[in-house]
């Protein structure tokens, strides 16, 4: 039996985060579960990032600074640094809803037996906070390994994993733009790590539509993710889907030729010579911009069956309680 509540570690990644650092600190700090750390890890920022993580009058908030290197390292150094009995992660421009912590803490101390759990996550666009769109997670009747094979369905938001079994080697890749805690998640479970699953919204995330530079790094993260323990699993269906959204990726960023043979690789046949000369026809501006029109229209379909009105603004203020 634990004479005091166990230490919560919550590590927050920040690059250039003036705009959101302070919303996100103010849901850690906010949460109904305290006996936490925050470990803020600025990654090379040369904004107020800084600034604003060390004017927060908590001494729970602890600042580390680096060279900017990405999050996956960013996440590291504050994983090496804590001493969280648990240790979850929060992305600096997005935020906790007040229970998040508690939820999490409560699930994994009354089941010694599981080495992490994850949550539900809420989500909305910058240009309109008072339509949230819920995506719920369906495991069907698959165990969470069989179910992320198939899909990266764990936001690191979500996440809590014991400290000690983070600590004992599992970290996070350190290539940029490569799908992270898909690639931790998945090591984790196939490292006997069992993972357990809490259906609630404790988490919310700032979908920037209209960016841009996330449109061209898409087809790096879709090419990553192809060379990573997905494709190492070999399993057909799975890789074709990889393989198909690596070739959406790539005409996104209007890429013809990776294009060509990235839909080569998942279509082999008549189908995929049809689309070649399709795309090869049309000029690289307008199916470049086609393709992100159709790819943004996807996200914001997948997000529609849970659509419903909260206003995020006053949820970042606490007035909105998990």
């Amino acid at each position: 039996m634990r004479d005091e509540a166990p230490l919560v570690s919550i590590i927050v990644p920040a690059y250039n985060a003036e705009r959101f650092l302070e919303r996100a600190l103010r849901s850690a700090l906010e949460q109904t579960y305290d006996r936490l750390e925050i470990l803020v890890v600025d990654d090379g920022s040369t904004d107020r990032t800084v600034e604003i993580a060390r004017g927060i009058p908590d001494g729970r908030v602890r600042v580390l600074s680096q060279p900017n290197q990405g999050q996956g390292p960013a996440r590291n150094r504050g994983i090496r640094e804590s001493r969280g009995d648990y240790i979850t992660f929060l992305d600096a421009d997005d935020f906790y809803l007040s229970a998040k912590v508690a939820r999490e803490v409560a699930w994994l101390e009354a089941r010694p037996e599981y080495g992490a759990v994850f949550c539900d996550a809420l989500h909305f666009y910058a240009h309109d906070p008072s339509r949230v769109f819920r995506r719920p997670i369906s495991l069907g009747d698959r165990d969470v390994f069989h179910a992320l094979l198939h899909a990266s369905l764990i936001n690191p938001n979500t996440l809590m994993v014991r400290g000690d079994v983070l600590r004992r080697g599992f970290f996070f890749r350190e290539d940029r733009y490569f799908p992270e805690e898909w690639d931790l998640c998945l090591r984790l479970l196939r490292a006997g790590v069992r993972f357990g699953y809490v259906p609630e919204d404790l988490a919310v995330v700032e979908v920037r539509e209209d960016s841009n530079t996330t449109m061209e790094i898409q087809w790096i993260l879709k090419r990553n993710a192809l060379a990573s323990e997905r494709a190492a699993l070999g399993a057909p269906r799975i890789l074709r889907r990889c393989r198909l959204n690596l070739a959406a990726a790539y005409l996104a960023n209007g890429d013809k030729p990776g294009f060509n043979d990235a839909i080569a690789r998942a279509l082999p046949g008549p189908a995929s010579l049809v689309l070649r000369a399709v795309v090869s026809a049309v000029p690289a501006p307008a199916v470049k911009s086609s393709a992100i029109r159709i790819w943004r229209w996807r996200q914001r379909r997948s997000f529609e069956r849970g659509t419903r009105r909260r206003d995020t603004r006053a949820a970042s203020r606490g007035a909105v309680r998990a």
